[in-house]
């Protein structure tokens, strides 16, 4: 016989990018998240086709984590 288990996902409870649309800085904060998650990524792109694609790893103070980055990055 087979095992059987249940996996409980992570939850958040906001997710929130803030925006300088002249010099391409960007935040990207996470709030709220589940003790059960040991680390958050987002994945950003400017190019339609996702060519500039990049992972950020979210850094972590209680249960916020934020990174901030440039779309210059992105190339």
């Amino acid at each position: 016989g087979g095992g059987h288990f249940t996996l409980e996902a992570p939850s958040v409870g906001a997710a929130m990018v803030t925006t300088d649309n002249k010099n391409g800085n960007f935040t990207i904060t996470v709030k709220d998240v589940s003790k059960e998650a040991s680390t958050v990524e987002a994945v950003v792109w400017s190019a339609a086709d996702k060519s500039d694609k990049c992972t950020y790893a979210l850094k972590a103070e209680n249960d916020t984590y934020t990174v901030s980055s440039n779309i210059k990055e992105h190339k």
